[in-house]
């Protein structure tokens, strides 16, 4: 009777872990990417713990502020890029569909094999105005 309980007390633990893992698997990926950073700026933090006096509290402030600037940073400069570029393309969109395409540039024609095809392409676009 004994060996059953320890059998369905070692199942549900099993179960149990299995469940755990099954709710963290979204974020392994920036578990594992939070461990390798902490591994890679360790030097960094013992550092910064000598160099403020045994303050490792303020060390580790400063060190994930730093980690911030460095990797959150550059993603938000992207996002703002992206939301300009977007806004630009939808004026652009909108200014061809009040005029309409521009004249089909020269060398469009001179491309090889398909030079033919582009122009009546874009004289097709420019007719339907799309």
């Amino acid at each position: 009777m004994f060996s059953n309980d320890r059998l369905l007390g070692q199942i549900l633990l099993l179960s149990l872990l299995g469940a755990c893992l099954w709710v963290l698997a979204p974020f392994m990926t920036a578990l594992f990417w939070a461990a390798v950073l902490a591994f890679a700026s360790w030097p960094l933090m013992q550092m910064l713990t000598r160099a403020l006096k045994g303050n490792a509290s303020l060390a580790a402030g400063l060190l994930t502020g730093g980690w911030v600037f460095i990797v959150a940073g550059p993603l938000v400069w992207l996002g703002f890029n992206i939301a300009d570029y977007i806004r630009a393309g939808t004026e652009l969109i909108k200014n061809l569909r009040v005029t309409g395409l521009p004249d089909a540039p020269e060398w469009l024609v001179d491309v090889p094999m398909v030079g033919d095809r582009l122009l009546e392409l874009w004289q097709t676009v420019d007719e339907q105005g799309a």
